[in-house]
């Protein structure tokens, strides 16, 4: 919950937003609880005074980042729902754009390898046929 939830039970957009990082941090942490080991009559105090949650363990830095901005002191300095939105759909895009580029590479090296075998097979039809007309 936002830090402004807590102290002064404000809700908004903005304190959606800071919980929507934590849902984020939850999906890459692979459902861990989160604020692990603070009580919670400590935890307006330690949001205050700046703790947050480390990376979870799966989460790319980008991804992580974005749980920051999220969770950021003041509510006018969290990013709005939309610029998450293309910053997700900006990080999906690369993903699939680096993920199809891998996944192309042992399709790449098996065309690689058959081109050269058909080459090789051709390169000694015409040697023997050499070989019979001499």
């Amino acid at each position: 919950m936002a830090i402004e939830s807590l102290r002064d039970r404000v809700f908004s957009t903005k304190s959606d937003v800071w919980s929507f990082g934590v849902v984020l941090w939850e999906l890459f942490s692979l459902a861990r609880t989160p604020y692990p080991l603070i009580r919670p009559e400590d935890m307006c105090r330690k949001l205050a005074e700046g703790y947050r949650m480390e990376k979870p363990p799966y989460a790319p830095r980008s991804i992580y980042q974005m749980m920051l901005r999220c969770w950021k002191a003041e509510p006018s300095e969290r990013p709005s729902f939309e610029k998450l939105t293309i910053n997700i759909a900006v990080l999906i895009e690369e993903h699939v754009k680096t993920f199809y580029l891998e996944l192309g590479n042992p399709y790449t090296k098996i065309y690689a390898d058959i081109w050269k075998r058909e080459r090789e097979t051709a390169i000694s039809a015409e040697e023997s046929d050499a070989l019979e007309v001499e």
